[in-house]
């Protein structure tokens, strides 16, 4: 059985999550987990339902078998450390929670020991070249660590303490990768000095100056060559916490530079988020579900800040409740290998069983004090309060848009900026959509040749390029390349011109090379599908309904035929869905569509479905300008958009 409030928080009147009911929530993590530990010597080892995908398998190096217990020990030690620290004499299944992770991190740290996880120095000898997962297992475990200081750090020996310290520093000194990896190296030192050991500052500045040098503006870090979540839960997070531990000391200028970066990112991130707190199935990790939250609490330990603490919290815990409460999440009663149930379309080859317990990072917020304002102030929709219509915000740094829509209460995000090898289906699943939202996760690739989202040559040449424009007004201009695999010259490609409407996202767009194509709404999973035709002139709608959700697609130019795939297994809500999706076979370069959604079980109203009242163009390669029925006239023009395009 999924979650359950039993007390409502009395200053929570959305969510009903205060402090305590968090609390709750870590425990019913920790019961899943537990049910697996019988005693205080068992490791922390999940029951596996995948062996093909995720690690350890038969490809799999001798050593990483030991970053599973790590992966294990550390990232559920982060979902416990707040309990321990409120709780010192909290127990889960019979287990005391301060004497098993005491007792199990120092065996981890100790040579001989069973429970010894190997050091850096152990772990070369084994592999020459490379870098370690435990690196990054190491940066939680100094989170925890720092969480329950009082009751477990400083309850150590000192020779016991030293013994921990020389573990994480041949970590914090050994080979990582250059990008978010950097962080990890930076936050175990930071934890070291923090507790009293001389570190090289030197290598320190090294490595926060690269980190620096990762900003891409807007409050963004880019992350190798991608943006994703992990700008948010590992820069974002990590870095208030270096600048706490020492940043604000020992590099005041850098320090101040990543407050600032946090301070820009606050400006915008609430909105990556639904009205009640929906995260987007987007990007890599998509495991980690609500811990896309984690810099929302970590702002919070910078010394200033500009984020409302009741709007933070209204979206922490409407994340958290995202997943806690459904049945479907939890697969031998802990978070499966799938954004709800196990959907292994997402899932990255470097996770394991253990891997989701990333979502502890949310439980960061339970680390700020009962008298924060993160806990105090009365729970609030923020700038949701106040929208008049549909708000979108242009981040040329990592070139997105984002929209926020009060009509259903969705945030829709629009990305460019994106670079994947064409045989990276997965990646192109992830990232290469041309839009994404909460309540329609995007599915994965069937054998037909439509897919949501996405425009699909008869070639089955998927977009795995795109580059971003920048915007004129409200519409956003992008280009998207077709299996790209180093020239433009030769790569069939689509201009990408869109633009938020109250329910979805009007699109204009323009190929480049005369081809068959699809173009994917929408999907809807579910039974009980109804589905209703509608015309006006010569605009057609589609209208697919399941209980109170339903989506709509309709095709005003350039659309031969208005169809629907019916699919099975490819939506991460399990089960059947059904695709509406628009057909390109004529002689028209200008593609006029609309896709959009709603869950409040009302009809379509005629001019929510047709909002386009003109089309005026400038032959099919021309200049395009829509009136529309609310009043605005829309221009989109791609002339000069070649000078505009940035990766």
């Amino acid at each position: 059985m999924a979650f359950r409030i039993e007390k409502a928080d009395p200053g929570s009147s959305y969510t009903l999550m205060g402090r305590e009911q968090w609390f709750e929530a870590c425990r019913y993590y920790l019961n899943g987990v537990f049910q697996y530990i019988p005693d205080l010597d068992a490791p922390v080892l999940v029951k596996r339902t995948e062996w093909e995908k995720t690690y350890p398998n038969e490809r799999t190096p001798e050593w990483k078998k030991y970053a599973e217990r790590f992966e294990g020990l550390a990232r559920t030690f982060l979902m416990a450390a707040p309990l321990i620290k409120e709780y010192p004499e909290e127990e889960i299944l019979g287990i005391k929670l301060r004497q098993y992770y005491k007792k199990q991190i120092l065996e981890g740290c100790s040579p001989g020991e069973s429970a010894y996880l190997l050091s850096y120095q152990d772990l070369r000898k084994m592999q020459p070249e490379g870098t370690f997962q435990h690196t990054v297992e190491c940066a939680a475990l100094v989170m925890g660590l720092w969480i329950c200081e009082e009751t477990i750090w400083n309850d150590y020996t000192q020779s016991e303490k030293d013994r921990i310290a020389d573990f994480l520093f041949s970590f914090a000194y050994g080979d990582t990768e250059p990008h978010n990896w950097r962080l990890f190296n930076m936050l175990i030192l930071a934890f070291l000095y923090r507790a009293g050991y001389r570190v090289d500052e030197e290598f320190m500045r090294m490595h926060a100056r690269a980190v620096a040098s990762f900003y891409a503006g807007d409050g963004w870090y880019r992350d190798g060559h991608a943006f994703d979540y992990y700008s948010a839960w590992a820069f974002q997070t990590y870095l208030p916490l270096w600048n706490l531990w020492y940043g604000y000391e020992k590099e005041p200028e850098l320090a101040q530079a990543f407050q600032e970066h946090s301070r820009k990112l606050m400006e915008s991130y609430p909105w990556f988020f639904d009205r009640d707190g929906g995260v987007k199935m987007w990007g890599r990790s998509n495991i980690y579900r609500n811990a896309a939250t984690s810099c929302l609490a970590a702002h919070f330990f910078l010394r200033e800040t500009n984020l409302d603490p009741g709007w933070a919290r209204r979206i922490c815990s409407g994340a958290l409740l995202q997943f806690i409460t459904r049945d479907d999440v939890f697969c031998e009663g802990v978070p499966s290998l799938g954004f709800y149930g196990q959907f292994m379309p997402m899932v990255q080859e470097y996770s394991c069983a253990e891997s989701p317990f990333w979502i502890s990072k949310a439980m960061l917020c339970l680390a700020l004090p009962a008298d924060h304002p993160f806990w105090t102030a009365k729970e609030n929709e923020g700038g949701w309060e106040r929208l008049n219509g549909v708000n979108t915000l242009f981040l040329d740094g990592p070139g997105m848009a984002l929209s926020a829509h009060p009509e259903n209460g969705a945030s829709q995000l629009r990305t460019g900026k994106i670079m994947r090898e064409a045989g990276d289906l997965g990646g192109l699943m992830g990232y290469g959509r041309l839009c994404f939202c909460a309540d329609h996760p995007w599915e994965a690739f069937g054998e037909k040749g439509p897919e949501s989202q996405l425009y699909v040559p008869d070639s089955r040449e998927y977009g795995n390029f795109i580059l971003y424009a920048g915007h004129e007004g409200d519409v956003l201009y992008r280009r998207m390349y077709f299996a790209f695999r180093g020239s433009m010259k030769n790569s069939n490609c689509i201009d990408l011109a869109d633009l938020a409407t109250d329910y979805g996202i009007l699109r204009v767009d323009r190929i480049r090379r005369q081809t068959p194509l699809t173009l994917g709404g929408w999907s809807i999973a579910g039974k009980d599908l109804r589905i209703e035709e509608r015309t006006k002139g010569q605009a057609r709608a589609l209208i697919l309904t399941c209980g109170k959700e339903s989506v709509a697609m309709t095709v005003f130019h350039g659309f031969s035929e208005l169809l629907i795939e019916e699919r099975e297994g490819t939506s991460p809500l399990g089960g059947q869905s059904f695709l509406p999706y628009g057909k390109h076979t004529g002689p028209e370069y200008t593609l006029i569509s609309l896709s959009q959604f709603r869950k409040d079980g009302k009809p379509w109203r005629e001019e929510e479905l047709f909002p386009v009242e003109e089309i005026r163009m400038e032959g099919d390669m021309g200049p395009v300008t829509i009136t529309l029925a609310d009043g605005r006239c829309v221009h989109v023009d791609y002339e000069g958009i070649e000078g505009r395009l940035t990766l």
